[in-house]
């Protein structure tokens, strides 16, 4: 197991270096047991934004550190996306116990303002767009995709300024990629300046050439003939694409549709107006005196993002109009069945976010119970609302009943927990019930452990605790030394004592660590 005390010549720091050459640009989270660590310029950086205190650190010199629980990342890793940084994770890829040296480490995937898939650095009821802007041949094509609900669209129109800044205002994108040239118009500057967005920069592995741009949109949307005739936008796409995967480190085959739509099938409305009409947000920037606000009455994620995209991108065709018009009009005349529509509604999950976490492997113990949840409930949902005029509505509609009842029959009641054990149900899986029971078992006998050996020793101040750093151990006060027994073993001198382990604890704790370990293992297969 490495030693993380002096870092500042080791091969571990060696290893840290090249790494964060490779993510010269990003600020690089450094898995170090249970915390992420920064180091150098990137500590500076987390300490002053994230209010960390500065350490240091060295044999050879000072090496500014901050480091953050592992467990809280989330949190602190929200405030810097929010701030614009760009952060690269960088997790140990075996278990420092077994590893042989330097525990190898990978970057797993790096968080742009515009990749966030992580639910709490996201907002509910809004789209997290990252946009490419592309010009060629007199064209200007404009892709967009919000990874954590795989929705992926693109258009282009004629060169113009003006029409660019207004399709970004109504994509309001929290990062754009683009050419330097495109970024120093001042139109572009104007809508990064009001919408407070980041501008990409692109990481090392991203430099494709415009025509191999093209050539990866081919690749991965293979049957988007109708892109033949629009190079722009397939341009536009393909350096998203390469961008994100570069940055999620994945492939996103769930990233299989993509939804072109021409300037004429929305209302044009120009940025200046669309501020004006204080669509998304007011001038003093109170959210809440907004149309929006005013017009969002939906129960769920899923409505809101729908209803925000209608109040964008107003329609310009008639008929669908009215299907929408007689849609709403004939749920208007049932206020009971809205009443217990909505009611429903609120119990399903965003199911959207929850498949693009499942397709990169960001899902947890409750996003599954969720699932569960919303899947039992989508029939009764598609026969409420099966009617002659809102039918359509139900096409997609898959209530997949042998998935909902396996993970009914799989997941533990409270598997939304973060413990150990708390994911599959019992009796599911016999050889995680052996585990539990070895687990249960050996933890019963440390809890009569400690009242054997204050009667066996008469330390009545005895007591036998774990931690994570020392494992399971018998910790006895100073005024009680003379009583130990010569069969404990010294594993740690503290302030107000000793902390020692027998052969029998050191063998009961590898018994239970082994088991929850398989545990964890089984629990993630």
């Amino acid at each position: 197991m490495e030693n993380t005390r002096d870092i500042a010549s080791t091969p571990m720091m060696d290893q840290y270096r090249r790494i964060k050459g490779q993510y010269p640009h990003s600020i690089l989270f450094f898995r170090l047991g249970d915390f992420y660590e920064t180091f150098f310029e990137d500590a500076v950086t987390v300490s002053r934004e994230l209010d960390l205190v500065l350490t240091s650190r060295s044999k050879a010199g000072n090496v500014p550190l901050a480091g953050i629980p592992y467990h809280a990342v989330d949190s602190y890793l929200a405030r810097l996306i929010r701030k614009g940084f760009t952060v690269s994770i960088c997790e140990q890829m075996e278990d420092p116990k077994k590893a042989k040296g330097i525990v190898k480490r990978e970057v797993i995937r790096t968080v742009t303002p515009g990749t966030v898939m992580a639910e709490n650095l996201l907002e509910e009821k809004s789209n997290n767009f990252i946009a490419s802007v592309h010009e060629d041949e007199g064209m200007l094509a404009i892709a967009f995709c919000d990874i954590s609900t795989a929705d992926f669209s693109a258009t282009q129109f004629l060169y113009n300024m003006e029409k660019l800044e207004a399709e970004l205002t109504r994509i309001r994108p929290v990062e754009i990629l683009m050419s330097d040239s495109l970024s120093r118009q001042k139109k572009i500057l104007s809508v990064i300046r009001h919408l407070n967005t980041s501008v990409a920069r692109k990481p090392d592995g991203t430099v494709l050439t415009p025509s191999q741009a093209g050539e990866l949109f081919e690749r991965h949307f293979p049957k988007a003939h109708e892109y033949r005739g629009k190079p722009a936008v397939r341009k536009a796409a393909g350096f998203l694409l390469d961008y994100l995967r570069v940055t999620q480190m994945s492939e996103l085959s769930f990233l299989d549709r993509i939804r072109f739509y021409e300037e004429s099938e929305h209302m044009v409305i120009d940025a200046a107006t669309f501020r004006n009409l204080e669509l998304m947000e007011s001038f003093s920037g109170d959210r809440t005196a907004t149309l929006r606000h005013v017009l969002d009455r939906t129960a769920t994620a899923t409505g809101g993002r729908l209803l925000k995209k209608w109040i964008s991108f107003p329609l310009l065709n008639r008929d669908e109009i009215l299907r929408r018009q007689d849609i709403i009009a004939e749920f208007c005349t049932k206020p009971s069945l809205i009443g217990e529509l909505q009611d429903l509604l609120r119990g399903t999950a965003d199911l959207e976010r929850i498949l693009s976490r499942l397709n990169v492997g960001l899902t947890d113990g409750r996003d599954l119970v969720l699932l569960k949840n919303t899947l039992k409930n989508l029939p009764v949902i598609g026969k409420m609302i099966i009617t002659e005029k809102a039918s359509d509505l139900c096409s997609g509609l898959e209530p997949l009943p042998e998935l909902a009842d396996l993970l009914d029959r799989a997941l533990h009641e409270s598997a939304g927990r973060p413990e150990r054990g708390h994911l599959i149900r019992d009796g599911y899986s016999p050889e995680m019930d052996d585990f539990k029971c070895i687990v249960a078992d050996s933890k019963r006998w440390l809890a009569t452990l400690e009242h054997t050996e204050r009667e066996r020793t008469g330390i009545k101040a005895l007591k036998v605790r774990f931690n994570k750093v020392f494992g399971y151990y018998i910790e006895v006060t100073k005024t009680n030394l003379d009583r130990v027994p010569q069969e404990y073993i010294r594993k740690q001198t503290i302030a107000g004592g000793e902390r020692y382990f027998t052969e029998v604890l050191k063998e009961k704790e590898a018994v239970i660590l082994g088991s929850e370990e398989r545990i964890r293992e089984l629990e993630e297969k």
